[in-house]
């Protein structure tokens, strides 16, 4: 295990993935006094090492940076995106931008069978997989 406790790195209660190995520490996550978990895994008695990130307070995995950063504002609860409209405010830019066409009225998916319009793709599918499969 490493020799550094994630106490001594951070004042916050962290707790560790179950493959961690190594604790990095990311600029991105420093101000927000998180550390960025390293995961490794062996299989068959070698040593296998994964980019696997790990979120500090769950067990929630990536392979990117960006998605763990995401996903960190489940537990933060920091929504820093607001409607200019209503003042609902949203964790993630595209969910914002999403909410937006609500206002705009803006529908840019569109069924190729029956031309219905939707404001998400997610809504085209289950549209074209209940009306059209």
């Amino acid at each position: 295990m490493n020799s550094i406790s994630s106490t001594s790195l951070s004042k916050r209660a962290v707790r560790k993935c179950r493959h961690v190995s190594s604790l990095i520490s990311s600029t991105s996550f420093r101000r927000l006094g998180i550390y960025q978990y390293t995961c490794f895994s062996s299989e068959m008695n070698s040593f296998i090492i994964s980019s696997t990130k790990c979120c500090p307070f769950c067990s929630y995995t990536s392979l990117h940076s960006t998605n763990i950063r995401n996903h960190l504002v489940i537990h933060t609860g920091e929504k820093p995106y607001i409607c200019h409209i209503c003042k609902k405010s949203f964790t993630l830019k595209g969910n914002l931008k999403t909410h937006l066409r609500l206002h705009s009225g803006e529908q840019p998916y569109e069924c190729r069978i029956c031309g219905r319009k939707f404001t998400q793709l997610v809504h085209l599918r289950r549209h074209e997989m209940c009306k059209h499969s």
